[in-house]
């Protein structure tokens, strides 16, 4: 069954509103859906010229805006976490910075020193601590894992790429989740998000999954919006592989992103979901990342991804999202191949 939320109705289960896993994020019961498609009238012919037209060109240019790291005010009140990470958590900060903007991670140049860390991180992941630990925190490096074994296909030399691919697949297929921790996974992200939203009646959804992002991630993650007046919500589900070597949308978010649009400035927040350390609350938070983190993310390396995006009016281009059923098999088949 196809997962996408454009065009399609939200499946909800119980007075709660948790909807089920694969069906849709947004257990936000009745949200409308605020259509970003422009109507069949407007769409251009194929023998429309490319040129712009007199009325076209004469429209003011789109306002730009800067861009600048700012959650305050925004989730749960946190205490901050002195101890070491949990097992898996150098593999989840790896996997953070495989993102290929704008095309397939898989298609991003992997060099020597990338290599070197990932393959400590994957050294330092034990399967028999993980086995002590949740659901939630086993699919969380599992999720890293995947991330890592699709995005390391262009490294050099070629055959290191293969060797990191199979660690990591390896790790992937331990950390498999049962039926029963897929099912114990259900309503966790309205636990995620609930700090986050506020006036949850506010808010309702954009558009279907975007493509752009989930393409940029080899598909290891699937990205779902919200809008409320002049902020914007991408929450980001992760993508896990059941014990029959299934990839599933997993009702977890683990990663977020805020935009708030002012006058001049956007202000945008970044979160991820990290394994438990120790004397730092449950499972299954979403921690705003550290100011020089998500500045950092947000700028880029070799070029401003985000700004190039939305530093503009928030976007009115259609956005049909992925086909879900043929990524998830496309994924599964990445994922097999040598």
């Amino acid at each position: 069954m196809a997962i996408g939320l454009t065009r399609r109705t939200l499946a909800i289960v119980g007075g709660a509103g948790v909807a089920l896993i694969g069906a849709g994020l947004f257990w936000l019961k009745g949200r409308p859906k605020t259509s970003v498609s422009p109507p069949a009238s407007a769409a251009p012919s194929a023998s429309a010229s490319a040129v712009p037209s007199a009325a076209a060109s004469a429209r003011p240019a789109r306002p730009l805006r800067e861009l600048v790291y700012d959650c305050s005010g925004l989730g749960a009140k946190l205490a901050a976490c002195s101890s070491s990470p949990a097992t898996g958590g150098a593999l989840i900060e790896a996997a953070r910075w495989v993102s290929g903007a704008a095309i397939s991670c898989s298609m991003v140049p992997r060099a020597a020193d990338w290599q070197k860390r990932v393959n400590a991180a994957l050294g330092a992941v034990s399967v028999p601590e993980l086995s002590k630990r949740s659901p939630l925190e086993r699919v969380l490096v599992q999720n890293a894992a995947l991330r890592i074994a699709i995005c390391s296909k262009d490294s050099s030399p070629p055959e290191e790429g293969r060797r990191i691919k199979a660690r990591a697949r390896k790790l992937v297929q331990e950390l498999a989740p049962t039926p029963a921790e897929l099912g114990a996974l259900s309503g966790t992200s309205k636990a995620q998000l609930l700090p986050w939203l506020g006036d949850g009646e506010s808010w309702k959804i954009r558009t279907g999954p975007t493509r752009i992002h989930a393409t940029a991630e080899g598909f290891t993650l699937l990205h779902e919006r919200l809008g409320r007046g002049d902020d914007f919500m991408n929450a980001a589900r992760l993508i896990g592989v059941d014990k029959d070597g299934r990839p599933r949308v997993l009702d977890v978010v683990g990663r977020l992103s805020v935009l708030r649009y002012g006058t001049s400035k956007v202000a945008v927040c970044l979160a991820d979901t990290r394994p438990t350390n120790a004397g730092c609350g449950a499972p299954g938070v979403l921690h705003p990342m550290a100011p020089e983190l998500g500045a950092q993310l947000i700028r880029g390396s070799g070029g401003p991804p985000c700004w190039g995006c939305h530093a503009h009016e928030r976007g009115t281009a259609p956005d049909a999202g992925p086909d879900l059923e043929r990524e998830l098999a496309k994924l599964k088949a990445d994922l097999e191949a040598p």
